[in-house]
């Protein structure tokens, strides 16, 4: 490669010198702490979405009911949410549903107790699975047929430190690693058939959710749980609109909500330890659990707020290449 002689680059800096610096002072001069806080908050973002995103969920499916118009889940906390149809062409809440199964949703709380999620005998050879995700979005177990049979079951899923014995009716699926988590249960669907829809409506009335304490009695109540946080200054545009129109929103008015979001997720959640070793490299800019980025310095959340939007540009960039 031809090398560029020691004179050119001496004229060449006394130049952009005398152009008045302004090259200098946008590339050079810049704060290195915002330029820090943004290179750092990017790789924040990326990783700490899930916990965003869930919260940004949870709170509009935990709503009484849906907004007018929107085809999304409603009074989903600790209580399956039934969908008689899917419309993939106009649903813009988060996921990628498909058009063969009908989707029965619910956030569920389980730090106290253990719950139970029941789900009835589904005759002959209809295809059915729970997923389950914890709420960095990690799947840590399902309900399925492949490997529980059509049968109908009781499955538990158990907090880790949980001390105490399980009824001999009810079968132990997992430790939920987040105390809350979701439960996302698919069962096919013939949407050229009403009758066969019908018979999955029937199928999904069957489905519970019950926790350890009020386990056998008759019409068990709803396991409790804590107060669902709402997500800040644009709660009510979440609840006017869809997820993928409030994040823009959010990106262009209040990027810090974002964070504050995440910390309180992370608090309330925790963070698995195999990725401890990502919130020391983020501690400093005030974001992980129990921290709170308005303690930042002003040119860290300068940076910290460029780095929302970019973040969420690079996923979108990824995610449709």
């Amino acid at each position: 490669m031809k090398s560029i002689p020691i004179k050119s680059i001496a004229a060449l800096t006394v130049a952009l010198a005398l152009a008045g610096g302004s090259y200098w002072q946008i590339n050079f001069n810049k704060d290195w702490r915002e330029q820090y806080a943004y290179t750092k908050g990017v790789d924040a973002l990326i990783y700490a979405f899930p916990y965003y995103l869930n919260t940004v969920l949870r709170y509009k499916w935990g709503q009484p009911e849906a907004p007018e118009g929107q085809q999304v889940p409603e009074d989903a906390i600790n209580k399956f949410w039934h969908a008689t149809f899917v419309d993939p062409k106009n649903y813009r809440d988060g996921g990628a549903p498909n058009a063969d199964t009908l989707y029965s949703p619910a956030w569920v709380y389980a730090k106290e107790q253990p719950i139970i999620i029941t789900v009835p005998e589904i005759p002959g050879n209809r295809y059915f699975a729970i997923e389950l995700a914890g709420f960095d979005s990690d799947n840590f177990a399902y309900i399925s047929k492949r490997l529980h049979g059509n049968g109908g079951g009781n499955y538990a899923i158990v907090p880790p430190n949980w001390q105490g014995d399980l009824p001999e009716d009810v079968e132990f699926v997992a430790h939920n690693p987040t105390p809350w988590f979701y439960a996302m249960a698919r069962i096919y669907a013939d949407f050229n058939d009403p009758s066969d829809q019908a018979e999955v409506a029937a199928i999904q009335s069957k489905m519970q959710i019950v926790g350890l304490n009020d386990w056998g009695t008759e019409n068990p109540p709803r396991p409790a749980h804590p107060p669902v946080p709402d997500v800040g200054d644009l709660s009510e545009v979440l609840l006017e609109t869809d997820v993928v129109s409030y994040i823009k929103k959010m990106v262009m008015s209040d990027p810090a909500s974002f964070w504050d979001i995440v910390n309180r997720a992370m608090t309330v959640n925790g963070v698995a330890e195999r990725d401890q070793r990502y919130l020391k490299d983020w501690a400093e800019l005030h974001i992980g659990p129990d921290q709170d980025v308005s303690q930042a310095e002003d040119n860290e959340q300068a940076g910290l707020a460029k780095a929302v939007f970019d973040g969420i540009m690079i996923m979108r960039a990824h995610a449709t290449s």
